[in-house]
């Protein structure tokens, strides 16, 4: 669990405490930012009035290694648009450094297990792997609520992502739930990452099934209409839309709750069940491919959601594809790391260098380019993009100047779609989201060498 530090210096140190306590975190009330050594993240309530509410600083870029997570609040509670940028913000740093954790955690156990344990052992280790996976997806809902999660939008038929999904709902709900699935007539072709959507359907049929604890009925619909949007009140481009339609018997809500379902860690369950993060990670991963949701509900009447995301007349590709097979043998490849969580960093160069690879480390970019007289020819990057001074995606840049067939794997326990971007292609673009194994750490190393021989060879 991540514990935060509530450094209490307003009258609405209580207010804030109790919220953040709601969504699942440990919090406690410190007199003092110095008080609590042991804390993740450092929450200071002031008396001071900011434009947003709240003044987030990304995590490894504004602090020293070691050092807390520090967000400072202002006592205006935060309102609109602006209010609910702020709180996203904090979500995104508290999922930054929750993630940072749980890959320490991960690589240490995959450490472990790679020793030939005993059963009662690797029992221990099954049971922590399963934690971490718990973790990291509570960090998911931080990240894709805050709008900092990786997209890898594609043109995909909508129908496709319902079929596929199916099988999960269906355990989702359980038997006492009839469900129901129909596709559109024709191709619902949208441009959207299905892997976020499955996020949707799965939160949407959580929400069905606890509205509905004796059983009942759930409809997935989706259609292909045209639709002028400033009759939704929407300001969205007038044309072709995907609707997807949600509806479910349950029990309803009244007009108080609906009002507030969209609220990030509002719930209406007990303390402990839920982290109130479900139905606004819908809202942001629908809002980010383009789309809004209507929702109508009456009480002992049951609920529907209605989602609308454009529809792209271009055809759909692949949900996956095939990855390259590496072609050079990768005890003649030199790799440079950069991460500046230290104990990351060491089992990151460890599993590496296992793998037959010629590795160098760096806790800084600045680090980085010093040392590359000594690296000399450099085959792969696998760099954080968030470093104290320069960022990792500058000194990406800067080393792919220098030799454009380099490979790169970006690193991050959260990053912006933009920041990321820009400047890069998205063919040429590894990324691999903390938490992560060591296994999957070599595999990107693989995936990136292989992707640049392929390159190379259709250069010639």
């Amino acid at each position: 669990m991540v514990r935060i530090a509530l450094v209490d210096q307003c009258e609405h140190s209580e207010e804030i405490g109790q919220a953040l306590a709601n969504a699942g975190y440990d919090v406690t009330h410190v007199p003092d930012s110095g008080a609590s050594s042991d804390a993740h993240v450092v929450v200071r309530v002031t008396a001071e009035r900011s434009k947003s509410g709240i003044t987030s600083l990304a995590p490894d870029a504004e602090r020293g290694s070691g050092e807390h997570a520090r967000v400072d609040v202002g006592t205006a509670p935060p309102q609109g648009a602006q209010g609910m940028e702020a709180i996203a913000r904090l979500a995104g740093g508290i999922a930054h450094d929750f993630n940072n954790i749980l890959s320490v955690i991960a690589i240490c156990t995959d450490e472990i297990g790679s020793t030939n344990p005993c059963d009662a052992t690797r029992a221990c280790l099954d049971d922590i792997r399963n934690a971490i996976e718990r973790g990291s997806s509570v960090t998911r809902d931080l990240l894709a609520f805050s709008r900092r999660d990786m997209m890898n939008p594609q043109n995909i038929d909508f129908n496709d992502v319902l079929t596929s999904c199916r099988r999960t709902l269906e355990r989702i709900v359980g038997d006492e739930v009839t469900l129901e699935t129909t596709p559109a007539e024709c191709e619902a072709r949208v441009r959207i990452d299905s892997s976020q959507w499955s996020s949707v359907f799965i939160n949407l049929a959580l929400n069905a099934r606890a509205a509905m604890p004796h059983g009942g009925s759930l409809k997935l619909r989706t259609r292909v209409l045209t639709i002028d949007p400033a009759e939704h009140g929407r300001a969205n481009v007038k044309g072709s839309y995907v609707e997807l339609e949600v509806s479910d018997t349950g029990c309803g809500m009244p007009k108080s709750v609906q009002a507030r379902i969209f609220e990030p860690f509002f719930t209406t369950k007990d303390r402990g069940r839920a982290t109130g993060l479900g139905l606004p990670v819908v809202s942001a991963i629908v809002e980010q491919s383009g789309g809004w949701i209507e929702v109508t509900s009456e009480v002992d009447a049951g609920t529907t959601f209605r989602i609308y995301v454009p529809s792209t007349s271009e055809a759909p590709g692949a949900l996956s594809r095939a990855r390259p097979t590496l072609v050079e043998p990768p005890r003649e490849q030199s790799v440079l790391v950069v991460e500046d969580e230290v104990p990351l960093l060491r089992f990151a160069v460890r599993a590496l260098q296992r793998s037959g690879y010629r590795v160098f480390q760096a806790v800084s970019a600045e680090d980085a380019l010093a040392m590359m007289p000594e690296i000399g020819t450099l085959d792969l990057l696998v760099t954080d993009i968030v470093l104290p001074g320069l960022s990792g995606r500058r000194l990406a840049e800067m080393l792919v100047e220098r030799d454009p067939d380099l490979a790169v794997v970006y690193t991050s326990g959260y990053t912006d779609d933009e920041v990321v971007r820009h400047g890069v292609s998205r063919a040429q673009l590894f990324f691999l989201q903390k938490p992560y194994s060591t296994t999957v750490l070599v595999q990107r190393a693989e995936d990136a060498l292989a992707s640049r021989k392929a390159k190379r060879a259709l250069a010639r």
